[in-house]
């Protein structure tokens, strides 16, 4: 990939990393810069360009806000298979303000054929309901039909039954399902041991059971990001206890990688991934280390918008001043892709340079006003910014 291009829209010459990348261009960069294809996106809207919502849209839209009225509307046109479909993203929208309208909607689908012993992307339909900080999904598919194996006992907290199984066949324990993950995944991924200590200790028990009966602590099901139980625990399950019992079992800690993802799935300073990203550093992890090749933690969390991870972040020492290739600071970057001012404030707060220059020449308040963020132009002008 070359270092830098020419826009074929705006005419400059920039750094690759201004433009996306194009598996279809010979030097695997897009033809125009992302601001570019940026504004364009921008001016369309503005026209009003926008093909109206196809069924598989309206129904994706309505499952995940438990829009019952439009689910039964649609219904009849419905396959067994897109019905089953739709109860795995009823699941996975899970909410606490929309729980009830999300169960009416799986209630709805399940009476009318859904497969309850279906298998998704994260797994068994019972597993992926474990994921979620109640047992009212489970206890729905159960009473459906939800049958119960190695996976699904490990995932519901069933230490009863895990143990009964690894007695008739230990080899269960190293098994793997249509996904490729063992029971250690399902009960490392595990969400209903929020507010339930009798449920923690008996997945914490499952653990126990599952890695002396000869599972692999390490085991990695296919996909591209960390998959081993231990990632999965911090990124799902965020069972703090587990997670530690884990490495303490000798399980690889992962990088700055997954403390991104752990990062992605907090919700406020001193929640359980919180404190499951403070063990992924004293474990060995970098706060400064790059997540993905040219990108700090700091920068990918800031440019996300992400105020919780910048905030923890910030507050363990990472780097503000810290530039990616092209000379941009987090500030630059930020100042780009975010639309609140939130994230602005933290960076200033912690020292960020208000008008740092990156190789172009070019001061956050630049980029901002090239995406069109008005915000984060009136707020850096109001503090003195300047292009």
């Amino acid at each position: 990939m070359t270092d830098t291009k020419t826009c074929k829209k705006c005419g400059v010459r920039k750094a690759a990393s201004h433009f996306n990348g194009s598996a279809a261009s010979p030097d695997r960069l897009a033809a125009r810069c992302r601001a570019c294809v940026n504004a364009a996106r921008r001016s369309a809207a503005k026209r009003g360009q926008k093909k109206p919502d196809s069924l598989q849209v309206q129904l994706t839209a309505a499952t995940k806000k438990g829009d019952l009225k439009v689910v039964r509307k649609y219904l009849p046109q419905l396959t067994s298979q897109q019905m089953t479909a739709l109860l795995s993203l009823a699941i996975d929208s899970h909410g606490p303000r929309k729980e009830a309208r999300l169960l009416e909607v799986c209630d709805l689908l399940l009476s009318a054929g859904a497969d309850p012993n279906a298998c998704y992307e994260y797994g068994p339909l019972l597993c992926l309901a474990a994921t979620k900080d109640t047992t009212a999904y489970v206890e729905k598919l159960k009473e459906y039909g939800a049958k119960a194996d190695i996976f699904t006992t490990a995932a519901i907290g069933d230490h009863t039954g895990v143990q009964s199984r690894l007695h008739r066949n230990p080899t269960l324990a190293g098994k793997v399902d249509a996904v490729g993950k063992t029971a250690l995944h399902y009960c490392a991924g595990s969400r209903l041991w929020i507010n339930d200590e009798a449920t923690r200790d008996s997945l914490m028990a499952i653990a126990v059971l599952l890695l002396e009966a000869g599972a692999e602590i390490d085991a990695e099901y296919p996909f591209l990001l960390s998959s081993t139980p231990f990632a999965v625990a911090a990124t799902v399950g965020g069972n703090v206890q587990l997670a530690e019992y884990l490495l303490d079992r000798g399980a690889d800690v992962g990088d700055a990688r997954l403390l991104f993802d752990v990062l992605r799935s907090m919700k406020r300073q001193d929640d359980e991934f919180s404190h499951i990203g403070d063990l992924l550093l004293a474990n060995g992890v970098d706060v400064n280390d790059e997540y993905v090749e040219g990108l700090s933690l700091l920068q990918g969390q800031a440019r996300h918008e992400d105020v919780q991870a910048t905030a923890w972040l910030l507050v363990r020492g990472a780097d503000v001043g810290a530039r990616i290739a092209d000379g941009r600071t987090v500030l630059h970057l930020a100042a780009d892709r975010n639309n609140g001012v939130k994230v602005i404030e933290l960076l200033l707060q912690q020292g960020a340079e208000l008008n740092a220059r990156d190789n172009q020449g070019q001061t956050p308040l630049f980029y901002a006003r090239q995406s069109e963020k008005w915000r984060i132009v009136s707020f850096l002008e109001a503090r003195g910014g300047c292009v």
